[in-house]
């Protein structure tokens, strides 16, 4: 098992059965410790994974190691100035939940990433389409904390060792479900909202679209005639719902994904950090300073993986182009990050 913070949970008579099936679970845990406590803003980079997919399925991406612990969030308050929370050795790795969407993506900016789209997750955890499981196949309860597991509330992040292939990461089933970018097919079509026409068009072409004319990122792409990508409409509507994966230690692991207004909180519902080659580029470059004392020895263990400094300089020409479309200021990170991999900067930040 992992070496993390220890939680002390009372022993219950429901939970005696649970913890043999967790020892069990743990027992290919590797020799040495794991830091879960990813400090700085910069801290999480040392874990993401890099998931390899060809341009046509929606290329490669990065994919935290671990769900947002209790210890990483109150980091992040702490350092934007919010209010604090105090966290306890006892419960600094269990995975920190409770979050709506918009806190969710405020901390994965801030982590200079954000979060996972349907896609990207579920060829995470299906490894690529191969296999109904992270692990594998066989729908194993010691390998999740999940309803089949019995215990009832969250674990210690990275506790399932045996719930993932070597390398790729822990509890994408199970502990606490997790936010995505990717709104609900369902949402489309609710009848509900207009059953003459049996889905939702009618009313994004209405209240929604006149609220998108209202917002400057999306006014000014309205045309005469033009028609918008239903989920621009979507977003500009309100309350479209999001898909929330990933299970959790109430519900069964083959449980389907779950529809979710942007405001909800629930207990069960945290996050994990993702983003791809580009756009990590992208939020490192445009990120505003002061850069922290130990941003190269960062940035470095970023860069440890061949396959990470490739992927980014694969994706370097692309960034570019795309920093000069937006005409966003470079900050203090991008020739850090220049220096570190041998490449000229941005024209924009000469």
């Amino acid at each position: 098992m992992n070496q993390g913070p220890a939680v002390n949970t009372p022993v219950r008579p429901a939970a005696l059965l649970a913890a043999v099936v967790l020892a069990a679970a743990c027992e290919r845990a590797p020799a040495g410790p794991v830091e879960l406590r990813r400090s700085g803003r910069l801290g999480p980079l040392r874990d993401l994974v890099l998931f390899e997919r060809a341009p046509a399925l929606g290329g490669p991406f990065f994919l935290d190691r671990f769900e947002c612990t209790r210890a990483d969030w109150a980091e992040y308050l702490a350092a934007t100035g919010q209010a604090p929370v105090a966290v306890g050795a006892d419960d600094a790795a269990l995975p920190h939940s409770g979050m709506d969407l918009d806190q969710a993506r405020a901390y994965a900016r801030w982590r200079f990433c954000r979060l996972p789209r349907l896609d990207e997750w579920l060829h995470a955890a299906t490894i690529g389409g191969t296999s109904p499981f992270p692990w594998g196949t066989g729908a194993d309860g010691a390998k999740a904390n999940t309803a089949e597991l019995g215990l009832g509330e969250p674990t210690r992040c990275g506790t399932f060792e045996s719930g993932r292939r070597e390398g790729e990461p822990y509890d994408l089933i199970g502990n606490v479900a997790e936010w995505t970018e990717s709104i609900s097919a369902n949402w489309f079509q609710d009848r509900s909202i207009s059953p003459a026409f049996g889905d939702r068009l009618p009313a994004l072409l209405g209240a929604g679209l006149r609220r998108a004319r209202k917002l400057p990122a999306l006014g000014v792409w309205l045309l005469i005639a033009q028609p918008w990508p239903e989920t621009w409409l979507a977003e500009a509507s309100g309350g479209a719902t999001r898909d929330v994966v990933g299970s959790d230690f109430g519900r069964p692991m083959t449980a389907p994904p779950l529809a979710r207004t942007a405001t909800d909180r629930a207990s069960t519902i945290g996050l994990r950090l993702a983003t791809s080659p580009r756009d990590l580029l992208l939020a490192l470059w445009t990120a505003a300073g002061p850069v922290e004392p130990d941003t190269d020895v960062r940035l470095q263990r970023l860069l440890r993986s061949p396959r990470h400094r490739q992927a980014l300089l694969d994706a370097w020409p692309a960034a570019v182009r795309r920093l000069r479309q937006v005409a966003v200021a470079t900050g203090p990170y991008a020739a850090r990050l220049a220096v570190i991999l041998g490449q000229p900067l941005p024209e924009s930040s000469r």
